[in-house]
């Protein structure tokens, strides 16, 4: 056999097995969807445990914590106490503090995969519930936690919002400009300026906006366009 065709061979072969992993991975996550549409926490909750590959992908090593965390959260919504005790355990443990910002950064983008690539609605919401739980849990002291966790729940309030709960919406976004606000306060307390956590405040405040206006909410508008200005004149 020549050389070009053992090659061309081993090419071939990659791609056949490549092409067998993501099937495999759809179908697992096609399958785990439906169970969280079906209200089936404690079988999703099984499914993501014994997942033949990573239910939560991401560009970050986090030691497969975002997965345990994923778990957690669905075996808490089962009523499966001990499991999820015993997934945030092992999470905890194998999640040192300075990699729960990749851990949480892997449930969003695995969330945004799922959500845009493969409509999975139900399965995109849990990994952004799940960030918000582990960012609740993990919150390190001062700005960089409180930055965690209004990220974390903007990006499950425009989840929410795509997917129609638009009071949930409201709700995540509400908490996270008073997050975010609670983190500048303590900045403006000790005279610092954290910029990154204004144009924070500025998305949060515009998702707002967006969903208010969308339902003719005039008068709530009026306040956080206020607080847009305060922003921008404070420049």
């Amino acid at each position: 056999m020549s050389r070009t065709k053992i090659v061309s061979g081993i090419v071939l072969a990659s791609i056949v097995a490549a092409g067998s992993c993501i099937a495999l991975f759809v179908r697992q996550e096609m399958k785990i969807d439906g169970l969280l549409r079906a209200e089936k926490f404690l079988e999703a909750a099984v499914c993501v445990q014994t997942a033949a590959l990573p239910v939560v992908l991401g560009p970050h090593r986090d030691g497969g914590a975002a997965d345990l965390y994923l778990l957690a959260y669905l075996s808490e919504r089962a009523g499966d106490k001990k499991l999820a005790a015993e997934s945030l355990l092992r999470a905890d443990a194998e999640l040192p503090t300075s990699a729960v910002v990749k851990a949480t950064e892997n449930l969003e983008s695995a969330a945004s995969m799922l959500q845009y690539r493969l409509h999975l609605g139900y399965l995109s919401e849990a990994c952004l519930r799940a960030g918000v739980q582990l960012a609740r849990r993990r919150q390190e002291a001062g700005p960089t936690g409180l930055k965690l966790l209004a990220k974390s729940l903007l990006a499950l309030g425009r989840d929410y919002r795509l997917n129609g709960k638009f009071n949930l919406a409201a709700r995540a976004q509400a908490e996270a400009i008073s997050v975010c606000e609670q983190a500048l306060g303590e900045r403006e307390a000790a005279r610092e300026v954290d910029r990154e956590m204004e144009a924070l405040l500025k998305d949060c405040l515009s998702a707002q906006l967006e969903l208010f206006r969308r339902f003719g909410q005039l008068d709530d508008c009026k306040p956080l366009l206020q607080r847009l200005e305060r922003l921008e004149s404070a420049k």
